[in-house]
């Protein structure tokens, strides 16, 4: 079994040290240096659209990740399997940001979620191909489906401890004008439901949201910054931003947070 994670040019990934955008998913510029470009809508094949992005690729277990980004200001406002449609946006503010994309045991592509921000919201939509077609399942198919294609039995509800051991979890770091940045999502087999550092309980399980993205940024020993991006039960996207700093953790603002962080809002 294969999983291919694509991730397309969402908010969280213009944070990204090792590759800082000078311009948000939105458009809006986050460097003072001229006006933002247009957004470039495109048509996103799943199957053939690798060559055009870029790639990285991690192990885990018997799992394969590639994961996609794609540069500066594009974003996909169709989703394509070769010739099958899997999803259309409905108007011009609406676009997807990112995919991922689930092979079965004979590297058949037959799931796919997606991130749909429509007006500055963001929404997850599960798709299942079944008999050659794609059609929009609920998130209670898709899990039933997933696990079918990795054999499990269940899928574990999870904590992230930020200090802890993050061997279980897919993770990539990168280091850049004395900022540590740590990029980690679930496996397959886990969903986060409840974020800490140490004793500091960041996301609650009681607050019913799964936690599909997570960067945490070290400035030095005393402050930490963390962005989540958490699904809550409507399968709504929630952007959520905190600072760590002497045992405390503080919500914050998104402008908040890039200021910090060297970036110009």
């Amino acid at each position: 079994m294969k999983c291919f994670d694509l991730t397309l040019a969402a908010y969280l990934c213009s944070l990204a040290l090792a590759n800082v955008s000078k311009y948000s998913v939105t458009g809006a510029p986050t460097k003072l240096e001229g006006p933002a470009p247009r957004l470039q809508f495109f048509t996103l094949d799943i199957t053939t659209n690798a060559d055009t992005l870029e790639c990285r690729k991690e192990n885990n277990e018997n799992l394969s990740f590639d994961l996609f980004l794609l540069r500066e200001n594009k974003v996909a406002s169709k989703l394509v399997d070769k010739d099958l449609d899997i999803w259309k946006a409905s108007n011009e503010n609406e676009h997807c940001l990112d995919v991922n994309v689930h092979l079965d045991d004979n590297d058949e592509t037959v799931l796919v979620a997606a991130i749909i921000s429509s007006g500055g919201a963001y929404k997850m939509l599960y798709f299942s191909k079944d008999n050659g077609t794609w059609s929009t399942v609920p998130k209670s198919v898709f899990t039933k489906k997933l696990m079918a294609i990795n054999d499990l039995s269940s899928i574990n509800n999870t904590t992230l401890d930020l200090s802890g051991d993050l061997s279980l979890f897919d993770v990539e770091e990168d280091y850049a004008d004395g900022i540590t940045e740590r990029r980690i999502h679930p496996s397959n087999e886990m969903n986060i439901t409840r974020v800490t550092f140490g004793n500091i309980e960041i996301l609650k399980e009681s607050e019913g949201m799964e936690c599909v993205e997570t960067l945490h940024y070290s400035k030095d020993q005393n402050e930490d910054f963390v962005v989540l991006l958490a699904v809550d039960a409507n399968d709504a996207c929630h952007e959520l931003f905190f600072k760590l700093e002497n045992g405390q953790v503080e919500s914050l603002e998104k402008k908040d947070i890039l200021k910090p962080l060297g970036f110009l809002v």
